[in-house]
């Protein structure tokens, strides 16, 4: 028979595994380059409900210059993700290469229904060459099987495209250029939006809710 006392249990285990979990300490706002992001703890930096990693794939220099910020507007969040070539991507350094995911944490109420919305990137080639590139496999899995392509060309944008409404993403990018393309700054925008549960959904929980004061009443009887 499941009591007061089981629930007390398994609500401290919760709570327990939520204190403890691996969000990192370290603020995103706190961070001024791909060296100080990959020294943070496990690589991660958080900034208001998002948790960045920075993987070990990475090979933009430590010297390059990274930007994280939120800008909220509505119900709307609008994360952006800048990384300044400390030098500039030319066809002599080139290619480069970051991996990294971004996932939605907190316990706040409604934090349950976030989900990312839409993705962007944009970068900026002085002089508009027509040489530059920027890749960006956006995944849905890591094993980056499920994933959509942006590709940002002459310093041109591209985007924004939806997401599967999901709460974690992995990112590949690549930065590139050729003959006498120079390509200074890449910066990724993504959306975070309020998943609003299907009215099937609701309805479903509203019967498992009213099942449950059923079991309430019978139990107090």
């Amino acid at each position: 028979m499941f009591t007061k006392k089981h629930l007390a249990v398994v609500m401290l285990a919760a709570g327990g595994l939520a204190s403890g979990s691996a969000w990192a300490q370290t603020q995103c706002g706190d961070i001024d380059t791909i060296g100080e992001w990959a020294d943070a703890p496990d690589s991660q930096c958080i900034d208001q409900d998002k948790l960045y990693t920075l993987d070990d794939a990475t090979t933009l220099p430590d010297g390059d210059g990274v930007d994280i910020e939120t800008l909220v507007v509505g119900d709307t969040d609008y994360h952006t993700v800048t990384f300044n070539f400390a030098d500039p991507i030319t066809a002599d350094n080139t290619p480069y290469a970051i991996h990294y995911t971004i996932e939605i944490v907190g316990d706040c109420v409604g934090c349950k229904h976030r989900v990312f919305g839409e993705v962007d990137i944009d970068t900026t080639a002085p002089g508009g060459q027509d040489t530059t590139t920027a890749t960006k496999m956006v995944c849905y899995d890591e094993g980056m099987q499920d994933c959509i392509e942006l590709v940002s060309e002459n310093g041109e944008p591209d985007g924004p495209y939806a997401l599967d409404p999901v709460k974690k993403l992995w990112v590949w990018e690549t930065f590139s250029a050729s003959g006498d393309g120079i390509m200074t700054s890449a910066t990724n925008t993504y959306t975070e939006i309020t998943d609003t549960p299907e009215p099937a959904s609701i309805a479903l929980m509203g019967l498992g809710l009213a099942g449950l004061g059923v079991w309430r009443r019978r139990n107090k009887a």
